[in-house]
């Protein structure tokens, strides 16, 4: 398993490493593993990172179709 420092985590989310050590310090930011002064990525990390941060447009998603009631007059 390869792993990636804060450079090149940065690199691969094409995020600024700034962004990244922000997201890091506020516990928001992918699973890293610490070793001493440095911060270690996975490249399954970021992964799972990018899809959790995943999100679907309200714009963009299909209107729910609303239901109402209607008498049959036959």
């Amino acid at each position: 398993m390869k792993y990636l420092n804060e450079k090149q985590a940065s690199e691969y989310l094409e995020l600024p490493p700034s962004i990244l050590g922000n997201l890091r310090r506020k516990g928001k930011g992918p699973t890293y593993i610490r070793m001493g002064a440095a911060s270690l990525y996975t490249s399954e990390a970021l992964d799972a990172y990018v899809l959790a941060c995943t999100h679907v447009s309200s714009v963009s998603a299909q209107p729910i179709e609303t239901v109402t009631e209607e008498t049959d007059h036959v």
